[in-house]
């Protein structure tokens, strides 16, 4: 059960309101619409961040996912296992990518790509700040905007962790 109760959307500001709507009635809304402002740009930058990144979406399902391991944040590793099967990601990737935080993950099911950004999603999860060496390796690969994509990614999975977990979020009627 969570920490504090889920939020009455029926008792949220007009704006608020409008933003919810089309959205399915996720637990983590019920946490978040308790902060009104905060909640709607909260909601308006992850909408952003799935729908209009540069990033391939499997490549951004597996660092969510790891991100989300990495924080040892469950209900966020079942909703994007969810979301990584929608979009056809094998489950090899995905079992591989969700080991906990002190299992190595088994590289040998990713591509070289791949490869580097789990690396990198590790080392700022891990060290906030890559080294060197791992930037390089994934500024060869991508743009400077999947670059900073790829941050705000990693950062708000580790926020949307960090919510979840310390608010003790209950898992969708739908887990399995």
């Amino acid at each position: 059960m969570a920490r504090i109760p889920y939020f009455d959307f029926s008792q949220a500001s007009p704006a608020l309101a409008q933003t919810m709507q089309g959205r399915r009635p996720l637990k983590m809304y019920g946490l978040i619409g308790h902060a009104d402002e905060s909640a709607i740009s909260f909601l308006g930058l992850g909408r952003s961040l799935l729908t209009a990144s540069s990033i391939d979406a499997g490549l951004r399902e597996l660092v969510i996912l790891r991100t989300a391991a990495l924080c040892g944040a469950n209900y966020e590793v079942v909703q994007h296992r969810k979301a990584a099967a929608r979009i056809g990601l094998a489950a090899q990737k995905v079992d591989a990518v969700v080991v906990g935080i002190d299992t190595p993950m088994r590289i040998d099911a990713f591509d070289e790509k791949e490869c580097a950004v789990l690396q990198f999603t590790d080392a700022v999860v891990r060290e906030v700040k890559a080294p060197q060496a791992v930037f390089e390796r994934v500024a060869a690969m991508l743009t400077h905007r999947q670059i900073v994509e790829l941050l705000m990614i990693i950062g708000f999975y580790m926020m949307a962790s960090r919510i979840g977990e310390t608010l003790e979020i209950d898992l969708e009627e739908d887990a399995p």
